[in-house]
């Protein structure tokens, strides 16, 4: 999360919870940004259940400066799987306290679940094999959205956005949920563009490498997050020190595929028992990492905290070697042209997480949850919704939650954007 400026002018919002229909209310129109140019590979090891690892000849070019731009992807297995998948087999892939709302009844809707398009049938390299014991279906998504507020007063615009698609590509109804978190005085503008544009740029790269790559979906993601990076620099408003991070989740028929760029998380909720364990299908981007710390380093940037009387306030932050710019506290984002310069990328972190039937829900949020609130703190309270068949207070609930603990905390309250999406079992 990073230092949001203080809105001019000040007017009361309501609260949104309603099923997902939208994907974001801001209407940008088409300035020049830099851009990070990538091309991704790796080596997969059959005898691991997860890896990361780091890309082949992958090259950057960041304004002035040149060198390695890391992308991680993680390969998690069926901890009892009856097929091995092929993508475990050695090869190369390239590519307030807090008083209750008066909030409106929720009717869920159902995404809709048609035969899948199998894996054999887009590349004849590759054979995903789903075990015929298990099949899976996006069957409910609900999603709460509330605008931050500064000393109790709400905020001008929440930057926060959001996008939720049934039929995400051609002849495959696959869903495709997903949260972006602006930051910085544009921040709503590319938020809510990039959730506009994401989608369908997907649908659009999928057809184009449909059968040409054995790695189909992480080159998809990976080229579909960089032209909409790429497409922001043509938009009117000004991304110099604005951005937006992006999380999304693909829901087929046996596996999920995140793609993170930023400090929005996505989870997903296992059954373990009579209790659920937090499954991370994506980590926060921060310069906290290790290996994100470096590429801000060897890029010719510095990775602080901001000083105040001596003292360290707040979290690391990047920042130019001369100037005590952008201070964004992340490195990862979309748009953010100055810290682009000193490597901060929008090359998103590819997870693939192999369903099982202990697998119950996803949950996608921006950092307004993750601030207070631990990934195993969010699944158990998910969880006891679930179990009692109201899964559409869960939302309530959690952002009820976080924004107690932001009182408490903070002389602000961040936005607070949360998804639930239930998975369901099918014949």
């Amino acid at each position: 999360m990073s230092l949001k400026p203080k809105p001019s002018r000040l007017r009361l919002q309501p609260v949104h919870l309603t099923p997902l229909l939208s994907r974001g209310t801001a209407k940008p129109t088409p300035n020049s940004s830099l851009f990070a140019s990538t091309r991704p590979g790796l080596r997969l090891n059959a005898s691991q259940k997860s890896l990361s690892v780091s890309p082949l000849n992958t090259n950057a070019d960041l304004g002035r400066s040149k060198g390695k731009v890391p992308i991680r992807i993680v390969v998690h297995a069926d901890p009892n799987p009856t097929v091995v998948p092929p993508q475990f087999l050695n090869r190369r892939l390239s590519m307030p306290e807090f008083a209750e709302l008066a909030l409106p009844k929720i009717r869920p809707r159902a995404a809709s679940n048609p035969e899948i398009v199998t894996q054999e049938e887009r590349s004849p390299i590759v054979r995903f094999v789903t075990p015929s014991a298990f099949r899976s279906e996006l069957k409910r998504c609900y999603y709460m959205s509330q605008t931050g507020s500064v000393q109790g007063k709400v905020k001008a615009n929440n930057q926060d956005s959001h996008f939720y698609v049934t039929s995400l590509v051609p002849g495959a109804e696959m869903a495709m949920v997903g949260v972006c978190d602006g930051h910085g005085e544009s921040g709503h503008f590319v938020s809510g563009m990039v959730s506009k544009r994401l989608p369908s740029v997907i649908r659009e790269t999928f057809v184009h490498y449909r059968g040409r790559t054995a790695d189909l979906w992480p080159t998809v993601l990976v080229e579909s997050f960089k032209k909409v990076s790429g497409d922001l620099s043509r938009q009117a408003f000004d991304s110099t020190y604005s951005g937006s991070t992006c999380v999304t989740v693909v829901f087929t028929s046996n596996m999920l595929l995140c793609a993170n760029v930023g400090d929005s998380r996505a989870v997903l909720g296992r059954r373990d028992g009579t209790s659920f364990t937090a499954v991370p299908l994506s980590r926060d981007h921060k310069p906290d990492v290790e290996e994100e710390k470096q590429r801000i380093l060897d890029f010719g940037g510095r990775v602080e905290a901001i000083r105040v009387d001596g003292e360290d306030i707040g979290p690391l932050r990047v920042w130019l070697q001369s100037e005590d710019v952008p201070g964004l506290a992340m490195t990862r984002a979309m748009g953010d042209t100055v810290a682009s310069r000193v490597g901060v990328i929008s090359t998103p972190e590819i997870t693939i997480q192999s369903l099982t039937p202990e697998d119950a829900f996803v949950i996608v949020a921006s950092d307004g949850i993750w601030e207070f609130i631990s990934s195993q703190e969010a699944v158990d309270l998910v969880a006891r919704y679930s179990q009692q068949g109201r899964l559409e207070e869960c939302c309530q609930a959690l952002v009820a939650k976080a924004t107690k603990r932001w009182r408490r905390e903070e002389q602000c309250v961040d936005d607070i954007t949360v998804l639930v999406a239930e998975i369901g079992t099918c014949p």
